[in-house]
């Protein structure tokens, strides 16, 4: 498998064409079927902001009949003929931010980890809709009160909200909760809508307003590099999420001809060579016996199971790392358990899960070394 891959896509192939001869030359007989389904609207699930005011949920919940889906924290739901409050809507990258009307109403409140004040809504936005497999890669790093947490790849911020319920939102009093998230992300555009989205659904003491000091930390770090903030002013932590960039597939079919123009047959390895080096710096910064989940939304194997197979090249002689299973209780969280194992991972395709498409790879890295 492996070798044909690479001999075809070093042909020269470009543009949707190209895109389209180099999967079906992977997928084979599945091929059709699963671009159709890549071309269907993404099927989200509402994640409930665990943060907001409980009263307020359960009439949410009331309201959108709201009932709990096979992913913790995540409801499946039908929107009202006439909604009781009006959300202001933001789509980003296939997730859907709905904040309240009143959060045109701010206050200063504290600093967050880039410079200068930050302005914290009145009210916490109540719940976003994103790709269930979205957020099963989040929950798959199992993140625990107290666990200091690296969102490498953060933007634009639902898989950081996810990590966020996790390690915050299981405590009546997060002044006083322990841990740590980063939600880092390199490029400065998209770290401002990473900030502008955590403000909105967060509680203002997670970044040291009223507080003694800030739970959640906003970095743009560039992740390629290992002498950066991560290294001096964080590291090490106990578990790391690298959602790394990637060929974005479905969104390439969602948004027409004109995003396959910069598409061809280097793309995959382009990507791929900058994903290793986040994955080999990630390990770097993780502690002993920590966990690491890498993930994309990309079709390509290059991207996947081969570029876990050359990070785990790259890095074995400097650590010893183990590949895990998923767990029983992981199996369970996808639709009909239509999670497919690979080499070295767990693939979601929506021709078999409706979610996806999403790879990810579970990595332990030694307490021997």
């Amino acid at each position: 498998f492996g070798s044909s891959f690479f001999s075809f896509s070093s042909m020269s192939v470009r543009g949707e064409q190209g895109w389209k001869a180099t999967h079906r030359h992977h997928y084979g007989d599945r091929w059709e079927p699963l671009l159709r389904a890549l071309a269907q609207p993404v099927r989200h699930v509402c994640f409930l902001n665990q943060f907001a005011s409980p009263e307020f949920l359960q009439r949410l919940s009331y309201e959108y009949h709201m009932s709990p889906s096979s992913i913790p924290g995540c409801y499946t739901y039908e929107i009202p003929v006439h909604e009781s409050e009006q959300f202001a809507i933001e789509e980003d990258e296939e997730i859907v931010f709905c904040h309240r009307s009143t959060d045109a109403d701010v206050e200063t409140a504290g600093r967050t980890g880039l410079a200068g004040l930050v302005q914290m809504p009145s009210t916490l936005s109540p719940f976003y809709f994103m790709d269930g497999a979205s957020v099963i890669s989040a929950l798959a790093l199992k993140v625990q009160p107290g666990d200091k947490v690296l969102d490498l790849c953060a933007a634009p911020g639902g898989k950081s909200l996810v990590l966020a319920t996790q390690l915050f939102a299981r405590s009546s009093n997060t002044r006083n909760e322990e841990g740590l998230l980063v939600c880092n992300d390199f490029s400065k555009t998209r770290v401002r809508r990473l900030t502008d989205v955590l403000m909105k659904f967060l509680p203002g003491e997670l970044f040291g307003a009223d507080g003694p000091g800030p739970k959640i930390q906003i970095t743009s770090a560039d992740g390629c590099s290992y002498s950066n903030t991560m290294e001096r002013r964080f590291a090490p932590f106990d578990k790391i999420l690298v959602d790394a960039p990637c060929s974005s597939d479905r969104h390439l079919v969602r948004q027409g001809d004109g995003a396959f123009t910069k598409w061809s047959s280097a793309t995959p390895k382009v990507n791929a060579d900058r994903q290793v080096k986040l994955m080999s710096n990630a390990l770097w910064w993780l502690k002993p016996g920590g966990t690491m989940v890498y993930s994309t939304c990309a079709l390509s194997p290059e991207e996947n199971d081969l570029a876990v197979e050359a990070f785990l090249k790259k890095m074995k002689k400097h650590f010893r790392m183990e590949v895990l299973p998923l767990e029983q209780d992981e199996l369970a969280w996808v639709p009909g358990f239509a999670a497919e194992q690979t080499d070295w991972g767990t693939i979601l395709l929506p021709d078999k899960s409706t979610f996806g498409p999403l790879f990810f790879c579970k990595i332990r890295k030694s307490i021997e070394q």
